[in-house]
C-alpha cells in the first residue's frame, strides 16, 4: 500500500529584466487576503466541488495567508504519470492528487533544462529576460524578481529542500528562502550530486511540522534523471522500465509529503502546486535524455494546481506554460511584479483562456555545446512551431508524437507563428548569462550524472541542424566526461569519430586539439589554426594557441595569435589580454602595454588570479614598486586556488620578498 491515503478516504474535506521593467520600480501591495483569499479564487466560479462561500475581512484586521506547497519533479514527461494518459501503477499518488486538483492538459516548459526552466518557475520570466540559459556556471541575477523573496516580504516562513546540486543555492536560488537544504557534494563527508526523494521528504516534513502558517515551502524532487537507478522494491516491479520505476519511487515519495500534510489538517486549506520541470526522450526523435530538441517527449509536463477546499478534479485543455507559476501566485496574493507569463486565475475561476497566447520555448545546449543551431518553438492551441535550419509545424492534437511535419502543408501558419516567435524574441540577444565559477571538486562531483560544466561559448559551430545530429550527442558526451575526467586519449578518439562526419566543425578541432596539447602540440596547433580559419570570431581557439605556443618557447608567434584575438573577438573573461601581455613581458616589451593589458584581464576576469600574480612579478622586477606588488599578490591571495597559493612560497620571483611581513602574512594563510 502506498503510503498516500485510500481512495475511499478525500484529502479535501471542506468547502533579463530590465527590457521589462524599464524605469519602473517593481511595487508590491498586500491584498485582503484572509478569509476573502477563497472569495478572490472562487467568486467567478471555480470548478472545484465544494467552494465554500466567503466573506470579506473586517476593515483593520490583519490578513492571514494560505500555507504554500510548490513541488517541483525533475525530468517528469506528462504521459509518464497516470492521469495524463500513462501506466496507473507508476503514479497512483499523483493521480488522486490529480483527482482533487486542476490539470493541465499541456503544460509546456520554457527550456527542457533543469536551471532554467525552475528560474523561469520562480520568476515568470522567459530566459531571455532572466539571463539563466543553460545549466551550472550561470548564475540568477540579483534584479531577477523571485517569488519566494516576494512571499517573504508579505511575512511567509519560507523553506526550500532541494534533491540536486544543479539547483544550488550558490546558484541563486536561495535567495528568498530563510531554509535552504540540498544535497552537500563534498567526498569528506561522503555527499554526492543527488539525494533520495526519501530524505527530501523527511527533511521537509520535520521543516513543517515545526512551522507557524503562513508557510511556502519548495520540494524538489530529482530521482527520474538518468542514471535510471531506482531502489527497491520498485528496482524489481519496473526491472524492464527502470525510468519508470524512478517515477514510481518519486510518487511514493510525493504520497508521503501529501499524507503527512493530510494527517495534520494542512492540506485542505493550502495552496499546492506540483511541476515537472522538463521531460524525458527516452529515444523519441533520437535524443536519449533531454537538453537538446525541442519535441513534446522533454517540453510537455505534469501541471497540478490544488486550490484550497478542492475536493474534484477539474481539466484544463488549453495550454499553460512553466512561465505562468509565479504570476499566478502574484496575482493571488496581490502582487504587482510584471513578467512574461499570465497568471492562471481566470482559468482557474473557469474563464477560457486567450486563443491566441504564444508559449515561447528554446534550447541552446546543442549550440552551445556542440556548435549546432540554436532551437526555439512556439505554441499556439494544437499548433506547435519550431524554429531551426529547417523550421518544423505540427498539430498536438491530431500528431502528439510529432511524427507528421505539417510546414510544407500549412505554409502560412508556420511563417505566422515563425513572425510570432521573432516578436517576443529580443533582436539583441544573447546566450552568455551571468558567470560563476565552479571549483574542480565541483566539476568532478557534476561528472557523476554526465553535467560537463563550461561550453565552447558562441560563435563556435557550424549551426548545423540538430535533428540531423543527435545521433552524435552521445558520442560527445562520452568524449567530454572524458576529457573532463583526464582521459584525453580516449576523448580525443570519440572527437575524431565526430569530425569524420562534420569535419568543418569549429567546436571540434578546437577540442581534439586540447585533447592532444601535451602529446602532439603540433597536431594541436593545427586544429586551432584550422578551428580560427573555419570561425574567426571563436574565442577559445585563440587563447589555447596562444597557450601552447607560450608553452613552447614561442612567445612573440603567442603575441600574434593573442592580438589576432583580440581584434576578431570581444575577449570577454580578458583571457587573450593576459596572454599578450604574458608573452609580452617574457620578451621585455613595453612595459605600458603590458600594464594595460593586464589591467583589462584583471576587469573582465572571473577568477583574476593570475593576471594579478603576473602584475606583482612586473612591479617588482621591473618598477622596483614593492607597495605595488604586495597589493597585487594580497588580491591573487584572494582569488588563487589553493594550489596556487602553495606554489607562492616556491616561486623564485618573489624572492627579495621574502622576510617581509605582508609577504610572511600572505604565505601563511596559504599554508594554513
Amino acid at each position: 500500500m502506498p503510503p498516500f491515503l485510500p481512495d475511499n478516504v478525500l484529502i479535501g474535506t471542506k468547502g533579463r529584466f530590465s527590457r521589462i521593467l524599464l524605469d519602473e520600480r517593481v511595487s508590491m501591495t498586500r491584498c485582503t487576503i484572509g478569509v476573502v483569499f477563497l472569495a478572490v479564487l472562487f467568486s467567478a466560479g471555480v470548478a472545484s466541488g465544494s467552494a465554500p462561500t466567503a466573506t470579506a475581512v473586517p476593515s483593520g484586521e490583519e490578513p492571514s495567508y494560505p500555507n504554500i506547497l510548490l513541488v517541483t519533479l525533475d525530468t517528469t514527461r506528462a504521459d509518464a504519470l497516470g492521469c495524463y494518459g500513462g501506466d496507473p501503477k507508476v503514479s497512483p499518488n499523483l493521480d488522486r492528487i490529480a483527482g482533487r486538483s486542476h490539470l493541465f492538459e499541456r503544460c509546456e516548459t520554457s527550456v527542457p533544462q533543469t536551471m532554467p526552466s525552475h528560474t523561469t518557475i520562480f520568476s515568470g520570466l522567459h530566459p531571455f529576460n532572466h539571463g539563466v540559459r543553460k545549466n551550472l556556471a550561470v548564475l540568477v541575477g540579483p534584479d531577477v524578481p523571485l517569488i519566494a523573496e516576494e512571499l517573504r516580504d508579505l511575512g511567509y516562513g519560507t523553506g526550500a529542500f532541494v534533491s540536486s546540486y544543479v539547483v544550488d543555492g550558490r546558484f541563486g536560488f536561495k535567495r528568498g528562502f530563510d531554509h535552504y537544504n540540498g544535497p552537500d557534494i563534498r567526498p569528506s563527508v561522503g555527499g554526492g550530486m543527488e539525494r533520495r526523494a526519501g530524505d527530501t521528504v523527511r527533511l521537509a516534513v520535520e521543516w513543517i511540522a515545526n512551522r507557524t502558517s503562513p508557510w511556502f515551502v519548495w520540494v524538489h524532487l530529482f530521482d527520474p534523471h538518468a542514471p535510471y537507478e531506482p531502489p527497491p522494491p520498485f528496482s524489481g516491479r519496473f526491472a524492464d522500465r527502470p525510468y519508470a520505476g524512478e517515477i514510481a519511487y518519486m510518487d511514493n515519495e510525493v504520497g508521503r509529503l501529501i499524507g503527512s500534510l493530510v494527517a495534520k489538517g494542512l492540506f485542505d486549506p493550502a495552496l499546492v502546486i506540483i511541476a515537472g520541470d522538463h521531460g524525458e526522450a527516452l529515444g523519441e526523435h533520437g535524443e536519449e535524455t533531454h537538453g537538446i530538441l525541442l519535441y513534446e517527449a522533454t517540453t510537455r509536463v505534469p501541471l497540478l494546481i490544488h486550490v484550497p477546499g478542492q475536493t474534484e478534479a477539474v481539466r484544463h485543455r488549453q495550454p499553460a506554460g512553466l512561465v505562468d507559476i509565479a504570476p499566478t501566485l502574484r496575482d493571488l496574493l496581490g502582487i504587482t511584479t510584471p513578467g512574461d507569463g499570465v497568471s492562471l486565475l481566470p482559468t482557474l475561476r473557469g474563464k477560457n483562456a486567450n486563443a491566441d497566447r504564444i508559449l515561447y520555448m528554446e534550447s541552446l545546449e546543442g549550440y552551445l555545446q556542440h556548435g549546432w543551431a540554436p532551437l526555439f518553438a512556439a505554441v499556439r492551441g494544437s499548433e506547435k512551431y519550431i524554429e531551426s535550419p529547417h523550421p518544423e509545424l505540427y498539430d498536438l492534437v491530431s500528431d502528439p508524437n510529432e511524427l507528421r511535419d505539417l510546414a510544407s502543408v500549412r505554409p502560412a501558419t508556420a511563417v505566422d507563428l515563425g513572425r510570432r516567435l521573432a516578436e517576443i524574441r529580443p533582436d539583441d540577444e544573447s546566450f552568455e548569462g551571468e558567470i560563476i565559477v565552479l571549483s574542480a571538486e565541483e566539476e568532478a562531483a557534476l561528472l557523476a550524472l554526465g553535467y560537463v560544466a563550461g561550453n565552447p561559448g558562441e560563435d563556435a559551430g557550424t549551426r548545423r541542424n540538430p535533428v540531423d545530429a543527435i545521433h552524435l550527442a552521445p558520442i560527445h558526451r562520452q568524449a567530454l566526461e572524458a576529457k573532463a575526467s583526464g582521459d584525453l586519449e580516449n576523448a580525443a578518439k570519440l572527437f575524431e569519430i565526430e569530425l569524420e562526419e562534420d569535419p568543418s566543425s569549429p567546436v571540434l578541432l578546437w577540442y581534439l586539439g586540447n585533447c592532444v596539447a601535451d602529446t602532439d602540440p603540433k597536431r594541436a596547433e593545427t586544429s586551432f589554426r584550422r578551428a580560427i580559419e573555419i570561425r574567426p570570431e571563436f574565442e577559445a581557439p585563440y587563447i589555447d594557441l596562444a597557450e601552447l605556443l607560450i608553452r613552447n618557447g614561442k612567445a612573440p608567434v603567442a603575441a600574434l595569435v593573442a592580438s589576432e584575438g583580440i581584434r576578431r573577438t570581444f575577449d570577454a573573461g580578458g583571457r587573450l589580454h593576459y596572454l599578450r601581455a604574458a608573452s609580452a613581458a617574457l620578451k621585455g616589451a613595453d612595459i605600458n602595454a603590458i600594464m594595460g593589458d593586464l589591467g583589462v584581464s584583471i576587469e573582465r576576469a572571473s577568477r583574476p588570479a593570475p593576471a594579478y600574480r603576473l602584475r606583482a612579478v612586473i612591479r617588482l622586477q621591473r618598477l622596483d614598486d614593492v607597495d605595488g606588488a604586495l597589493s597585487d599578490l594580497e588580491n591573487f591571495a584572494e582569488w588563487s586556488e589553493e594550489d596556487e597559493l602553495g606554489n607562492l612560497q616556491g616561486d623564485q620571483r618573489f624572492k627579495k620578498l621574502h622576510g617581509d611581513r605582508r609577504f610572511e602574512k600572505i604565505l601563511k594563510a596559504a599554508l594554513d
